[in-house]
């Protein structure tokens, strides 16, 4: 990883609590724990930040720290799973984590056993600056 990707992923770090996607782009996001460890980091220096991210209206966009970036292959919003007691609950977040891989790649993985897309991946490039604002979802 190059000297500014390494500053953007201490960047990524502090700027986990706002990290927003889909259509709730202006409501911040905190960290949860979550597994820390991730197969699918290309570079050992980066850092897989965990968070709940907003993905109600699908996985399209990920608001960091002010840059937009979107999905290579955007994705409805993962199926939830019953628990033990076979409920499913729902409060429009999947959790999971970001690792920014390079200055213009950044990866969402979830990590939640009771999403159906526990263990996928979805990445994100940035959004040219001056672009279009995204549409907002109903």
């Amino acid at each position: 990883m190059g000297q500014a990707a390494g500053r953007s992923a201490r960047a990524l770090l502090l700027a986990a609590a706002a990290v927003t996607t889909g259509c709730a782009a202006d409501r911040p996001q905190q960290p949860t724990p979550v597994a820390a460890s991730s197969s699918v980091v290309a570079d050992p220096s980066a850092v897989a930040v965990p968070v709940d991210l907003v993905t109600h209206c699908g996985i399209r966009t990920v608001l960091l720290d002010g840059r937009r970036w979107e999905a290579v292959q955007p994705a409805p919003e993962p199926a939830r799973l019953p628990d033990a007691a076979g409920v499913v609950t729902y409060d429009g977040t999947t959790a999971g984590e970001l690792v920014l891989l390079d200055d213009d790649e950044l990866r969402f993985t979830v990590r939640d056993p009771l999403s159906a897309a526990d263990g996928q991946t979805y990445d994100f490039r940035p959004v040219p600056e001056g672009a279009p604002p995204e549409p907002v979802c109903a």
